[in-house]
């Protein structure tokens, strides 16, 4: 089953058939495995859905700034 999604002007923010916003970014990968991390998903981390394509943006925006944030305490080797 496939979903029909439309582009939006924003990185990583797409517009699902249903009219939510759904963002999809790559958070690195895991340096056991090897595999891709990704965030998917349609709501923010209080469970409320994007209501517009600004608001998905946004929420990138904050996740990859709390990502550099750890990615920069980690400690040296």
């Amino acid at each position: 089953m496939t979903t029909k999604t439309t582009k939006t002007k924003y990185s990583g923010v797409t517009k699902l058939e249903s009219g939510l916003f759904q963002i999809q970014v790559s958070l690195g990968t895991d340096p056991v495995t090897g595999k891709r991390n990704r965030l998917k998903t349609t709501t923010d981390d209080a469970g409320k859905q994007f209501e517009s394509a600004a608001e998905a943006n946004r929420y990138i925006t904050i996740v990859m700034l709390n990502i550099s944030k750890l990615v920069l305490m980690q400690p040296l080797k």
